[in-house]
């Protein structure tokens, strides 16, 4: 009872460090008056890799050949699938710790930064759009897995569905990240 109860209990402490140490990253990045959108953008960009890193789980865990019914099998196919599943699984999360070397070291540097950083339109909305592509992907794909007629979809984490399923799923992807395209499209290179 420990194990399931307690465990999940003590990552909560470095987990509550981690959102207020990260938090302070706002006092030093929001202009006066921008402190409310400066944190839902950051707080909506932090959480991005959990439902992310769900939906690539999901995709890869689906191609690999075990399921929650064949793990008591413990075949070695079984054990092979499951040991590349956390391969893949500790390989992404070392990945993104490099991202860490991009990072100012101290906020003497990130005042720079906003000093004399210069302005870079067309970077900040390519990376904008990105970071909005990948949460409308993560928000379907997530979805996907809750409704029967779409578990079957590799975005899902399924083996594929029949052809003749309807792509309505796609709708969630595509729309919002064309509408959202097309303004930004518009804001940089119409609208100076």
């Amino acid at each position: 009872q420990w194990f399931y109860l307690g465990v999940p209990l003590i990552e909560q402490i470095p987990s509550g460090i981690n959102f207020v140490v990260g938090t302070y990253v706002i006092v030093e990045l929001a202009e006066v008056g921008n402190e409310g959108v400066m944190y839902g953008l950051l707080t909506t960009v932090s959480n991005l890799p959990g439902t992310f890193g769900t939906m690539i789980m999901n995709i890869l865990d689906g191609q690999l050949s075990y399921t929650a019914d064949n793990i008591p099998d413990d075949t070695p196919e079984i054990r092979n699938g499951v040991a590349y599943s956390y391969l893949i699984s500790y390989a992404f999360i070392i990945t993104g710790c490099f991202w860490v070397l991009l990072l100012p070291p101290q906020k003497e540097q990130v005042a720079e930064l906003k000093k004399n950083g210069g302005r870079q339109p067309h970077v900040a909305a390519s990376i904008f759009y990105t970071l909005f592509v990948i949460m409308c992907v993560s928000i379907t794909s997530n979805l996907m897995t809750m409704f029967e007629s779409t578990k079957c979809a590799i975005l899902a984490g399924g083996d594929g569905c029949p052809d003749d399923m309807p792509k309505g799923y796609l709708a969630g992807i595509f729309v919002p990240s064309g509408i959202v395209g097309l303004a930004i499209l518009y804001k940089v290179f119409i609208a100076k």
